[in-house]
Formats: structure tokens, sequence, C-alpha cells
């Protein structure tokens, strides 16, 4: 009769029924929305592209003493900075990987919420999760793990992440600070016990996977840790290791540890299950013997436990495979006499009951949980949260998968880490996933998505044109399009859902304010019929049908390198276009001209005259490259530029420019568009010069005979990823890289004559904590200030030439910052005339000087302490010829340093942006060479001046800003 039901089932399943039911009687239960999900979010792809920026070189792994050392260094760093003020732009209603809930159990109504992102920190909500806050005073605590609240309603919160990232290294960059407690819910501070010591090499304390608290004595906390199971019974001021009934301690790599309500404690380490039936820490007994009628223990790789609330009799066991099918569902058991003996519930290895997908995700992502008041009702999570019901006393329990059903959004579907059930509600769950957190209220029937202002978001890249339009790169959330037409100014819209779910790098153009560029994030197990490289018109609503990507189907590094250079006035193009006068024209008219770059319109002034339907070829001075760095499958490295990404008519015409010696990691162009700089993440530092010269596919082709690209190495920083480039935008001789890779001296190196056949690079490193950094910016207005995005966040100098570098992270916190951009472009808005009555009007640029920050787990951040510096053309004009000063920001003295060139006397002028003078100072006839010369602008109220220096006939000029 069984085989028979069976048979129908699988019958029903080819002919497309899709509600199956796997229960005792061997029949199955699904939903087919469950499949409606992209396959796959590429985490353990991003971890292993993390790993790569994060692990040293030489080792492949990361020593905890130097996350540990670059931690306590950065919490000493206290200086003013430049006094940036960074604003969160979101988005807003997108948020990442939360492996921590809870309701606050003082909140009778239930409407008090904590929620945790392993990147992005502890969130507060008050609203019963309607819209959230980040908690003050915080902005430390960042890669968060788990929460516990005793019974008087303290919090412990646990940092640190060891899941699945142990596959790649030891010790990865997701190291924790130990954990953290609050008696009020606001003020969470560490727990002195649980600082990890840089000189442990066990790491105790830097991975936390798990804190239990007993519900009889609030005093008794376990900790699930890297290096075993801890065990205090004050409240966490102390610890010891628990160990099995014959006092040996239990193995290190503690995942998992639950409590009953009569104080039984079950505990996962390194693939075992070690119960403790009173609690005691010195009581546990090992139940992974692999004897009949008890759990397996050979090639185990992860063990989830739940014990249910309302009979602690009851306990599960959600067991994932090792080698060689890791990450698979073994199966999941059940206990019904406190361990004493097993059986299997939910069988593994089955197509129907696919917990963990296709990619198995079980190390990863595995959360489990048992209903509040039905013991004989279990929830597990992986790609999805399915629902194990006891349908007979033996056999299988029923499974149905219950996220993912027709009212549910499709990133519902996503890897599952932790469940919370709402206090004296058992019909109310939490869920946290790589995409933040949903609800419902219904008994799992409705889900809500609940990330309103949960700004945790994973960005790897921004990009930006004008006004409030923003575009992020993310991590299992795709691309996000932040418009100024939101609900919000920080709402975002996922661009073409059917596409990958991790985002790459990004661009926007000015030029063409509807047009789009964005990369997916390339699984290095994908088909090979990705298409990484994408481009819109129309803001992303549609994609263009035009053919894009260079190499459509063996692209396999994770994010390939991607850069966009844009100007309206490029004197070196070698483009032209055809203008047709529509009347008479007398030489010296000045006409509109329509670039074959998106129809943007310029003015030029007819050398002859023209008669009414007569043409003139005119060089089109709108220009656009974008250049593409990639990996093939066989481990060639290539990177490509195309003139025509805003040309959407027609396929974009690509040339292969270079063939680093490694993976493309970071490109740089300067501002006149001369010259490209290639990082690779094997150290290789590549200057490509003369790209006027490289206009077609003859010249720019590697392969032609006529290319016309000087490719120089100059740099070789001995296989350590060069992860960004900043050069100068007044000057391209200034160059800035920084490096990734901890367990080095330096990660930030300057040279002032990248442009000499052998440039010299310096470090800058200073008292820059130790640790890699990730993008750098050389402010446009002013050489000497530097920003960097590092692994804890901002750093700042005002003066490079001699650093003292400042965290000036704001509420961002010790973020990891992946991008920093600033908005170089001034176009103004343009109208021009169709005919004598209609017009048409290309949008201005209206964030000059606004710089964004992309941060792997709070959103995008942005700031507009330069805007406004140097928006007169006359100003810029002055400051081409730049003036020395410093220290600057200054506040009581400031020095002038210059060059002079006779003997001629000197004089100073401070004036404010409006060109009102505010203070002058002359200085006698001056030697010549160089000078350095004091004044006192102790007077001078905060805010940005223009200092000017005339010596004879020469003029030199630079922003001053006083703080």
């Amino acid at each position: 009769m069984k085989n028979k039901k069976l048979l129908l089932n699988l019958l029903a399943v080819i002919t497309g029924i899709t509600v199956l039911t796997l229960s005792a009687t061997g029949t199955f239960n699904s939903q087919s929305a469950f499949s409606d999900a992209p396959n796959g979010e590429g985490y353990e792809d991003a971890i292993a592209y993390l790993a790569s920026l994060k692990n040293n070189q030489h080792t492949g792994t990361i020593d905890p003493a130097d996350i540990i050392q670059a931690e306590q260094a950065s919490l000493k760093s206290g200086g003013l900075g430049l006094g940036i003020e960074w604003v969160s732009a979101g988005p807003d209603n997108f948020a990442g990987r939360t492996r921590a809930l809870l309701y606050d159990n003082r909140d009778a109504e239930g409407n008090t919420l904590y929620a945790a992102s392993t990147s992005g920190g502890l969130w507060r909500s008050t609203t019963g999760g309607i819209l959230w806050e980040p908690i003050p005073g915080t902005e430390n605590i960042m890669n968060v793990t788990t929460m516990a609240q005793d019974p008087n309603g303290k919090i412990y919160v646990g940092t640190g992440e060891t899941f699945n990232v142990f596959r790649f290294a030891a010790y990865p960059g997701f190291m924790g600070s130990g954990i953290f407690k609050s008696d009020d819910g606001i003020a969470f501070n560490q727990l002195q016990a649980t600082q990890p010591a840089a000189n442990d090499t066990a790491s105790d304390w830097a991975y936390i996977s798990r804190i239990a608290i007993n519900p009889t004595n609030p005093q008794i906390l376990y900790a699930a840790t890297f290096s075993g199971l801890k065990y205090s019974s004050n409240g966490g001021e102390s610890w010891i290791i628990a160990t099995d009934t014959d006092g040996n301690p239990l193995p290190a790599n503690a995942m998992d540890v639950r409590i009953g309500s009569d104080g039984i404690t079950v505990a996962s380490l390194n693939g075992f299950v070690y119960i403790s039936n009173n609690g005691d820490p010195g009581n546990f007994v090992n139940s992974s013997t692999g004897a009949v009628g008890m759990l397996p223990f050979a090639s185990i790789s992860r063990v989830e436990v739940a014990v249910a609330p309302s009979d602690p009799n009851y306990i599960y066991a959600v067991v994932v495979r090792g080698i060689p099918s890791i990450g698979q569902l073994e199966n999941v058991y059940l206990s019904i006499d406190r361990g004493a003996t097993w059986r299997v519930v939910g069988p593994g290895g089955s197509v129907f009951f696919n917990v963990f997908g296709t990619d198995n995700v079980g190390i990863y992502a595995n959360a489990t949980s048992v209903h509040p008041t039905n013991p004989n009702i279990i929830f597990v999570g992986g790609k999805n949260l399915w629902q194990g019901t006891k349908i007979q006393e033996d056999g299988y329990y029923e499974w149905k998968v219950k996220a993912g059903i027709a009212e549910t959004p499709w990133f519902i579907n996503s890897n599952h880490h932790v469940y919370a059930f709402k206090h004296n509600d058992p019909n109310t769950m939490l869920i946290g996933t790589d995409r933040g957190i949903f609800r419902s209220s219904d008994g799992l029937v409705i889900f809500n998505n609940l990330n309103k202002n949960y700004i945790t978001a994973q960005s790897y890249s921004v990009a930006f044109n004008s006004g409030k339009r923003i575009l992020t790169g993310t991590q299992s959330n795709g691309v996000l399009f932040i418009s100024e037409a939101g609900n919000t100014d920080k709402h975002a819209i996922r661009i073409d859902e059917n596409l990958a779910l991790n985002g790459g790098n990004v661009a926007m153009s000015v030029i063409n304010q509807n047009a789009l560029i964005w990369s997916t994030a390339i699984p290095t197990s994908s088909v090979a019929a990705d298409v990484p490289l994408y481009r819109s018109d129309d803001l992303g609503a549609t994609v263009s049908l035009h053919a894009f990507s260079p190499v459509p189907t063996t692209i396999r590094n994770f994010i390939p390198s991607m850069l966009f250079w844009e100007n309206t006035n490029y004197a070196e193009s070698r483009d032209s276009v055809t203008y047709y006068a529509t009347e008479d024209l007398s030489a010296g008219t000045e006409v509109w001209i329509r670039s074959a770059n998106s129809r943007y319109p310029f003015k030029y002034t007819l050398p002859v005259a023209l008669a009414n339907e007569d043409s003139i070829r005119v060089k089109d001075i709108v220009a656009s490259r974008l250049f593409y760095g990639l990996q093939r499958t066989n481990s060639v490295h290539e990177v490509y530029m195309t003139n025509n990404a805003l040309r959407f008519s027609s396929a974009a015409q690509w040339n292969k420019i270079l063939v680093p010696t490694g993976n493309p990691q970071s490109l740089a162009i300067s501002r006149d568009g001369n010259y490209l700089w290639v990082g690779t993440k094997n150290g290789k530092l590549y200057r490509l010069g003369n790209l006027h010269g490289a206009y077609n596919a003859s010249t720019a082709s590697v392969d032609s005979v006529n290319y016309a690209i000087n490719v120089l190495l100059i740099e070789d920083f001995a296989n350590r990823a060069i992860t960004s480039i900043a050069v100068d935008p007044q000057n391209a001789d200034h160059v800035i890289i920084t490096l990734g890779n901890y367990g080095n001296d330096a990660y930030v190196y300057r040279s002032t004559n990248a442009l000499s056949a052998t440039p010299a690079f310096t470090s800058v490193q200073a008292n820059l904590p130790k640790m890699p950094v990730y993008s750098a910016l050389i402010e446009m207005n002013d050489p000497n200030v530097v920003i960097l995005g590092t692994d804890r966040g901002i750093w700042t100098t005002a003066n490079i030439g001699s650093p003292s570098w400042e965290k000036e992270s704001g509420e961002m916190g010790d973020v990891a910052v992946f991008q920093i951009k600033q908005q170089l472009m001034n176009n103004p808005s343009i109208t021009v005339p169709i005919d004598e009555i209609n017009s048409e009007t290309f949008p201005g640029v209206d964030n000059y000087g606004k710089i964004y920050a992309a941060t792997f787990g709070r959103g995008i951040y942005k700031t507009t302490r330069f805007v406004g510096i140097g928006s007169s053309p006359e100003t810029e004009k002055l400051i081409q010829n730049r003036l020395n000063i410093y220290p600057n920001p200054a506040s009581q003295t400031m020095f002038v340093g210059f060059n002079s060139t006779d003997n001629s006397p000197v004089e100073i002028s401070i004036t404010d942006l409006s060109g009102r003078s505010i203070q002058q100072q002359s200085f006698g006839p001056l030697v010549q060479g160089q000078h350095n010369l004091q004044l006192d602008i102790s007077k001078l109220k905060s805010g940005i001046y223009l200092v000017q220096l005339k010596n004879g006939e020469h003029t030199l000029s630079n922003k001053l800003i006083v703080r």
C-alpha cells in the first residue's frame, strides 16, 4: 500500500501536480512557488572573494592577532579628522544577512524587537518591526551572530561568524569582539572576560555561534565558540570549558547550544552532539556514537539542535553532511527521551525534501526551532522554511515548505539563519535571512517584509549622477536603484529581477542621466550562458536588447572590475558627427551639435557659411569609455575597453587593451582620460598611456600591429591584492594605491611621479591600523586630503605628505567600506530648442563634490562636506595652479609652501567663496627658491576660503578649510 501511494505521488509530480506530502506513509508535500526563486545566492563565492582580499597572501589564513590588534588600534582613534558628517543614503527597504532576532520580553505587547546583522550591527524597533533604528553607541559591534535574553530582560550579544567560512581558510575576516551585555536594551558593554586576546592562538571568544541562558537560573550561561563550549555561573563575569562525564574537555568548534525549560543543555561541537541532562557543565554525554538509535558522527560538518519549549524531553537535531557531500542534509533526527535514543523524522537525499537546495547551503544556512506549544512541530530552514509535523508515532514527519507561497515577495526564498517566536503568540514568527527580516503573523500563511529602515545591505559598489539617484551592487539583493521617485529618498528598486542575486560594479552617466550600467557577481559554478554586464537607457526598467558584455560565456571572477569615464569637452576626440543646416547660416554662427553619445548637445561655431540642407563634419567632443577587467575559465586575464557604452542603438564594440599577469581587481583613470592604471589580485600594477591615441579597433586592440597604448608594469606588491587606485583629479602624477591581506605592515602607498618612467611608491601607513584598505579617494580640491575605506570604517588625513590618520566613520561604524567615490563632473543644465515652440532639456549636476561610500553591511553613505568647494568657474580656473597649504583643514595657524621664481614681493589674500576679502598679508621681496610662509588665521570663522598668492606675474591658489 505504501509503495502504491508513493508511485501515485511520483506520477503526480511528473504531471505537474504541486501539492505533495512527505509523511509516515511515504507521501510528499510542496508548493510550486518554492522553485520560483533563482537558484543559489553565491555566498560561498562571496566568502571566497572576501577571503582573497582579507587573508594573508602567504599563509592563506588570517592570524586572529592581526584583526584584534587592528581593532584595538581603531578604538584608540579619537581625533577630529576632517569634520565629515556621513548621512545614510539607504537603501531603506532592502537588508542584509541577519543571524540574530528576539522579541523583548519586557514589552508585554511585543512591539519591541531586536535584530542583528552579521556585518551591519545592532538594530531596535519599538513599532513591532514597522520601522528600525540602529542602537546608538554600538557602532563598533558589527559582526553579530547571536542574541539571547534572560527572564529579567538582560540581553547578551555574541559576535564573530564561523559558518562555512572555514571551508576556505582558517580564521577569515569575520572575527568578532566577544560578548556584549545590556541591562536596559540600550547600552551594550563588553564582558571583559570575553574580550579576544591578541596572543591567544586558539582565538578564544573571536567566533561565537550561540549564547544560551538557563531559564531557571539566569546567571547560568553557555556560549558555543570556535574554541569550545564555555560555561558561566555568574552572568558572564567568568567562564570555564564544559567537559564530558569523565572530565574530558568537549571538542572545539562549538556551533550550537540550547537549554530546555528544566535546564537540560544540548550542544553541537565539531559534528558531535553532547547532552547534559541537568545542565551541569561537567556532565555532558556524547549522543553521536553512530550506534543504532544514536546520531551519526562520521563525515558530519554541522549539527543544529533544538529543544521543545513545551516539553524538554523532545530534542531535534538537523545533521549536515561533510565531505564528499558537504552541505547536504544527512537527516533530521528526533529524541523524545532526552537524547537516550534517536530516530529519523526527515530523510536526507530526497529531491522533494531538499532543505538546503541544489547548492547545498547546510553549513552556512541552517535554522531550527520547535513550535512554542507543540513539541511535535519542528521548523527547519536552509534555502527556505520547512515545517515538519508528526502524523504517526513512528515514521517520517509530514514536511511542507512554508516560505515562498504566492503572496510572498520572491526574496523570502533566501538563505535562512534564525527564527524567533513572539512570546504568548505561537502564530507569529520572525525569520532572519540573507535578505533581512520577514514575519508571519498567521501561522506561516502570509509573510511580510520587515526591512523598513533596517539599513544593513551589503554593498560592493556605488554609482550616481545627480540628485538623489544612486545605484549599488549588493550581496544577495542584486543591483539596487535608489531613485527620486520612491516612497522615501532611500527607497530602492531591484532592477531586472531575472538577473543574478549578487550585484557587482555599477555606473551611472551624467551625459545620459537615464543610463545605468551594471555587472553581476559570477558564481564560479555557474553555467557558460552567463551574461554578466548590462546596460539600460530607462533607469533599469528594461535592459538593452543589444549585446553588451565583451565575452559573455567565459567569465569566472566573482566581481569583475569595471570603470566608467565620460567627458563633455574631450579635446582629443577622434570621433565626428554630421551637422545639417536647416536654414542658411553665415560663418561664425553658433549652433547646437548633437553627439553620437546619447545626443548630448554642445555648441559649435561654424567656420564657414552653410546653405540650407548643407552639412559639415564636426568633432564629437562628448565622449565616454567603459573599462572591464575579467578572468576567464582558463585563468586568462584581460582588460577590455569600449567607446560606445552610451550608444544604445547598437551592440557595444569592445577592444582588448591589456592581458595582465593576474586577475584585474582595480581600475583608475586620469581625469583627462589619457592614462589608465590596472591593479591585480597578485600585486601587479600596470600603467597604460596614450589612451588618446587608442580610438578604434586598430589602435586599441592589444593584438593589432597598430596598438597605440603604452603599457608599463610600474610596481609589484608581491602577491598582495591591489584593492583600489586613486588618481588626483588635478595631477595625474599623484596616485595612491591600497592593498588587502592581513598580516602585513603597510596598506597605503603613494607616488608623486606616477607618470614618470620609473614611478616611486612609498608607504603612507603612519598610524593607520594594520588592516586591509579597500578604497581611497584624493579629494578633488585639496590633494592633501585623502579618504580611505577600510576593513574598519572610514579613515582620513588632512596632510597625505605627512599623514596622521583619524577614524571618521560616524554612525556607519566599524563596517567594511569597499568603494568611495566623489562627483567630479559639474555639468550645467542645458536646454536646446527643437523648433520655435519646443525644446529639450538635459539635466545638470547638483551634487558636485559630494562623496559616496559603499559599505558591506550598512548600505550607502554620503557626505556634503566638500560640496560647494570650487563650484565657481572662476575659482576652478585659479585652482588649476595649486598652492600648497598645510595643515588643511587648519584652525590657528597655516603654512603656505611655494617656489619663488623671481625676487618680487609676495602678497597673500584670503577671500570667502563669494569673493569678499577677509585677510591680507604682504611679505617683502623673497629670494628665488622654495619658501614656507606662516600665517595666523585664528580670527577666521569656521568655513571654506580661497587663498591666493601673487609673486610677480605668477598667481597660485588653493582652498582652505578652517575648523
